[in-house]
């Protein structure tokens, strides 16, 4: 430490003192920081858990939609030569399967119970910003700020 007696006993006790507090406010930041990469990474998970039920939604409404679209952009095509078009039954039998492939949607949504997770998240939102009497999107007024105050 002091090989070439430059520092006196006093300045080396001193310089250890503040050695150790360097130390300790050291070990301090490092567990700070190793608290925030905590936090970060329960903020991620939390988030990705906000994602994955609104991937989850978008894929149920996807689901209901995607062969209801595809029949209509089938029968859009304004052809001729399609044999349901001058059938009887054509129009009620395409209205009939459109409903079924719906019914069908519904009732293996419900069995994987995605249907009542989302029923529950529309129902949780109506409840917390319609029927509480809070309104969260407050209208701005420019010469007084925000209504109310």
């Amino acid at each position: 430490e002091n090989e070439n007696g430059f520092f006196s006993e006093e300045n080396l006790r001193y310089i250890h003192l503040f050695m150790n507090l360097m130390s300790r406010r050291h070990d301090s930041a490092v567990s700070l920081r190793e608290h925030t990469m905590q936090v970060r990474d329960l903020y991620n998970s939390q988030l990705d858990v906000r994602q994955n039920r609104t991937m989850t939604l978008l894929t149920v409404i996807t689901t209901i939609f995607m062969p209801l679209t595809l029949i209509a952009g089938w029968y859009g095509m304004n052809f001729v030569f399609m044999p349901e078009l001058t059938w009887k039954w054509g129009y009620p039998v395409v209205i009939a399967v459109s409903v079924a492939i719906v019914i069908f949607c519904l009732i293996l949504f419900r069995k994987k119970k995605w249907l009542s997770r989302l029923l529950d998240r529309i129902k949780k939102f109506y409840i917390n910003n319609i029927f509480s009497g809070r309104n969260r999107y407050v209208l701005y007024n420019s010469t007084c700020g925000p209504q109310g105050q």
